[in-house]
């Protein structure tokens, strides 16, 4: 995320994945922690491996939907886990951060809408204000 936001050419969709490297960094955080109180090992970044370039091997398009798919994904794995936990402070994390997910995926998703990357999605029939009263 951090690679793919300073090469976005558009403003909006580099503030977009430059929050998506803050949630994934809240998420890292909040894991390692856990791991740490149960003296357990914590995995290494990979931020020194992002190279400096500026210039985009792919359009800010493939670049929203990859990490918008990517975010529906976390939110899966995440649904997952907290039904086969049973560990309550796992389960508490689990809830507060797939909200925040689905969050982020919702701006994503508004975003390509703006841009005309993706359609709307269909949205139930309001029979009453067709209604001709």
């Amino acid at each position: 995320m951090i690679g793919f936001s300073q090469v976005a050419t558009s403003k909006e969709v580099g503030r977009f994945l430059k929050k998506g490297k803050e949630i994934a960094s809240n998420h890292i955080e909040v894991y390692s922690s856990i791991l740490t109180e149960n003296t357990l090992p914590t995995s290494v970044s990979w931020d020194t491996e992002v190279s400096d370039s500026t210039v985009s091997p792919f359009s800010d398009k493939l670049m929203m939907f990859h990490f918008n798919s990517i975010a529906s994904r976390a939110i899966e794995y995440y649904g997952t886990s907290l039904s086969v936990t049973s560990r309550r402070d796992l389960s508490a994390h689990y809830i507060r951060i797939m909200g925040g997910v689905l969050k982020y995926v919702e701006d994503g998703i508004n975003i390509m809408i703006d841009h005309g990357w993706m359609e709307q999605p269909p949205r139930m029939i309001d029979h009453d204000e067709l209604a001709n009263t």
